[in-house]
């Protein structure tokens, strides 16, 4: 089933996805966990988006100290939350990250 962290955390990828300028959005664990709940919960944010990760949905980039997640645009993620958080939620079904 899905949760409203889930839903949250899908919601604000998508307003990020929507206000990209180019191909690429790279997204801060920090600044994901602030948006949604003003820094609280980071852990339950950072477990769902290293789901994503193993997946395959989103890139992860290790290069500095604070892990970023990389989306792009042309992936089956990046075309659902442009669709909207139903579709998203649906891709996330079919590849077994979540459950309804």
């Amino acid at each position: 089933m899905s949760t409203s962290l889930e839903v949250k955390i899908l919601g604000q990828l998508r307003t990020y996805v929507l206000g990209a300028r180019g191909n690429v959005r790279t997204v801060r664990l920090k600044m994901l966990a602030q948006d949604i709940y003003g820094a609280k919960r980071k852990i339950l944010v950072k477990a769902f988006m290293d789901q994503l990760a193993v997946k395959g949905l989103v890139e992860v980039d290790k290069r500095t100290d604070e892990k970023r997640y990389i989306l792009r645009r042309g992936t089956p993620l990046w075309e659902a939350l442009e669709r909207g958080v139903e579709d998203a939620l649906a891709l996330l079904e079919r590849e077994r990250v979540i459950q309804r």
